[in-house]
């Protein structure tokens, strides 16, 4: 995992129609916070412009793309297929998922999860993809213990939650089972209305969403974008996180802004909607702030705060370490980490 590099993977809304207008607007306004996107294969349930032609399209802009392919709507072949297109168009990175249950049609409960990992693998040494790099294959987890198969994956999506203590507690069982390089994100996602958090508690069994923060979104719609900021905050000061999976729904541009803004202006309480010590929060931060003060008079979260002892790593502002790019070129505050090897950050130019 690496510890000076948080990374912002962020899920775009994908096209129903064949105008992709809407999908490059939205690649646009937060290429300057997102490290790459992923990209939804038949959302929900419905028809939706291919994952691989939307990811070859952000290729195409500059940016960095994970194509996300689900078992409900292939056969083998047509996995096979779509392998081939991805190497064909420079696409290199996958999400594979089982799917939501389809609007029309049915299942055709050829693959899994699991063999298409293996399949993956297996058409990496293939002659037919000779002389393209092999995949980096991603799963999916929820906050339980991870099946064993899971482990041979290069990333794992934890499934979304409003609750840093519980990501965190979730983390430190799963530490030895998972392999050094295999990077883990984090779940995030902005809820834009009672009625939306209302339809998800419906809808997803396993979702948590906090009674208070529905309360919350009834007289303010910015509520879901407050908690979203903080959880992103507080999960890159853990140093826990390779980074996060970040769904901004329709709120793109707003998440974008409040990104793009240095931390200490955007932090609020909103953390606490969800019932979360402050302290998980602002051990990170504050260490960096005043180091030998830890949680004295004068910090951010006041005296008397119940500090978390967690690794920190290299962690600092999410605003201030964060990428921009202006005249097509990236530039980074001094001292930043900059992209891991062999992966270029949104607006970089592709290898």
């Amino acid at each position: 995992m690496t510890q000076d590099r948080f990374e912002v993977v962020c899920e775009i809304e994908p096209a129903t129609t064949p105008d992709l207008t809407r999908v490059r607007h939205q690649i646009g306004v937060m290429a300057p916070v997102a490290t790459s996107f992923l990209i939804p294969d038949n959302h929900i349930g419905r028809a939706t412009v291919s994952s691989i032609a939307v990811a070859h399209e952000v290729q195409a802009m500059g940016g960095q793309a994970v194509a996300c392919l689900n078992a409900r709507d292939r056969n083998l072949l047509g996995f096979e297929r779509d392998l081939l297109t991805a190497a064909a168009y420079g696409v290199e990175e996958f999400l594979f998922v089982y799917g939501d249950k389809p609007t029309t049609g049915g299942r055709t409960s050829e693959l899994t999860v699991r063999s298409m990992i293996e399949h993956a693998r297996a058409a990496t040494g293939s002659t037919v993809l000779a002389g393209s790099r092999p995949f980096r294959l991603g799963a999916t987890t929820r906050l339980t213990p991870v099946p064993a198969w899971k482990h041979e994956a290069d990333f794992l999506f934890v499934q979304v939650g409003f609750s840093l203590d519980r990501l965190l507690a979730w983390r430190d069982t799963i530490g030895a089972d998972i392999a050094a390089g295999t990077d883990v994100y984090a779940g995030v996602m902005v809820v834009a209305s009672a009625a939306m958090a209302r339809r998800l508690l419906a809808t997803i069994p396993d979702i948590e969403i906090p009674d208070a923060l529905v309360q919350r979104l009834e007289t303010d719609s910015d509520a879901g974008i407050d908690l979203a900021v903080d959880l992103v905050d507080g999960i890159r000061s853990s140093g826990a996180f390779t980074g996060v999976h970040l769904v901004p729904v329709t709120r793109y541009r707003q998440v974008a802004a409040r990104l793009a803004q240095p931390a200490a202006a955007t932090r609020t309480s909103a953390l606490e909607l969800c019932g979360e010590r402050q302290g998980c929060l602002g051990t990170a931060m504050h260490a960096i702030h005043a180091p030998t003060r830890a949680g004295a008079d004068g910090g951010p979260w006041g005296p008397g705060t119940r500090w978390r002892r967690r690794r920190v790593g290299r962690a600092r502002s999410s605003r201030t370490g964060a990428w921009w790019w202006a005249g097509g070129r990236a530039s980074r505050p001094e001292g930043s980490a900059g992209p891991r090897e062999g992966r270029p950050g949104v607006g970089s130019r592709p290898r």
